[in-house]
């Protein structure tokens, strides 16, 4: 008769090599054999400690409990080990992400990041679902079907930005003979606060919105800080920061920088100007002062005349950010007329052009009204039969 196999259960709690509070449930099945539950918490209690998180959630800690017991003379049938952070005040087991630095613990409202160093959070507590739908009624303006309505907290590090930026480069410019080059210089000084938002790789609907939001509401609506109570309201709606402090000032002074290049090419010989190009850049942006704050974003799904449409509220301020908004049949028919009309009216300028044209340009200029032309019939063509209307603040 087969002997029946029997679980052996283990739960510990340690720090990792890289300062993490973590649970690690261990079980394996075996056939009955002595101590076997005690070989096995040996066995954790030798690597655990010297692994890196990263480790301890891979293979590694498994492989090193399975050649420790054959080690012992001690055969299992099956191995498995999970692992959990530990909230440092409560205890409790908390399921996060590998790249999670700092959360809110769901059961006592404790918040922090995952070595248990306590951090300071800001939050803007959320309007109410009445308020969010009432505001996405006035946008969308039609009597809609809410399919679902959900609430996250987006974690964002407001950053302080003192800039200065010195740019020179050449462009072109129209003239009665053709185009001439000229030079042009300027600077930018100024300070600003620039929002990070604290998530990697994260697709977030309404995110460019969201983020000028906050930095609107920082000094009209300022945030709270987040203490317990209301950590253990939100904490299953926070969307766990996965960017430190540090990471964060270098990624808000990347992105300044990028800003200020297309602000600078923006400004050189001002709009009617062409062929831009910098020739010097200089900026010196300093990065200061993070500040963790989480912005309350409604998600809302709705539906009209059978079609699904998407839409993103602010809890901040409850005004609406982005929309997706039904195309009706008049728009339709609308661009489709607008597209027809561009076409016949392009015929006719070109026709126009080719009688009345006796110069060497009169070809460039044939082609550029023909190329526009083309431009926005296809625009007119494609907002004609496009799946939705895409509103934003």
């Amino acid at each position: 008769m087969m002997q029946s196999l029997i679980e052996y259960k283990v739960l510990k709690s340690y720090t990792t090599k890289d300062g993490k509070l973590i649970y690690i449930s261990a079980v394996a099945k075996a056939k009955e054999y002595p101590y076997l539950k005690d070989y096995l918490s040996s066995a954790i209690d030798n690597f655990a400690r010297d692994l890196s998180y990263e480790e301890v959630m891979g293979d590694i800690l498994r492989k090193k409990v399975l050649e420790f017991l054959k080690k012992e003379g001690v055969s299992v049938e099956n191995l498995e080990i999970a692992v959990s952070y530990r909230c440092p005040v409560c205890g409790a087991s908390i399921e996060l992400t590998p790249e999670t630095v700092i959360y809110v613990c769901p059961y006592c409202g404790w918040a922090g990041d995952v070595s248990g160093k306590s951090r300071r959070i800001l939050v803007w507590p959320s309007f109410d679902y009445e308020h969010i739908l009432s505001s996405l009624r006035k946008v969308v303006r039609r009597r809609i079907r809410v399919s679902e309505a959900v609430l996250k907290y987006i974690p964002l590090w407001i950053v302080d930005v003192d800039a200065y930026v010195y740019y020179e480069g050449y462009y072109k410019v129209k003239r009665k003979k053709g185009y001439v080059t000229r030079y042009g210089r300027g600077e930018f000084k100024e300070k600003l606060l620039y929002p990070v938002i604290a998530r990697l790789n994260a697709e977030i609907f309404a995110d460019e919105e969201l983020k000028e939001n906050t930095v609107k509401s920082w000094n009209k609506l300022p945030p709270l800080d987040l203490d317990v109570e209301l950590g253990k309201k939100i904490a299953k709606q926070v969307l766990a920061p996965e960017i430190e402090e540090g990471e964060a000032l270098k990624v808000a002074r990347d992105e300044t920088e990028n800003l200020y290049i297309e602000r600078a090419l923006r400004e050189l010989g001002g709009r009617m100007a062409i062929d831009k190009k910098l020739t010097e850049f200089i900026a010196d942006i300093k990065t200061s002062n993070p500040r963790l704050v989480l912005a309350p974003l409604w998600i809302i799904t709705y539906s009209w005349r059978g079609s699904i449409y998407t839409a993103a509220v602010s809890g901040i301020d409850g005004k609406a950010l982005r929309a997706e908004l039904p195309l009706t049949l008049g728009k339709r028919l609308f661009y489709i007329t607008a597209a027809y009309f561009t076409a016949i009216f392009l015929g006719g300028l070109l026709e126009l052009v080719y009688r009345l044209g006796n110069s060497d340009d009169t070809g460039k200029l044939l082609l550029l009204i023909l190329a526009g032309g083309v431009v926005g019939t296809l625009f007119f063509l494609r907002n004609a039969f496009k799946e939705y209307e895409l509103w934003r603040r």
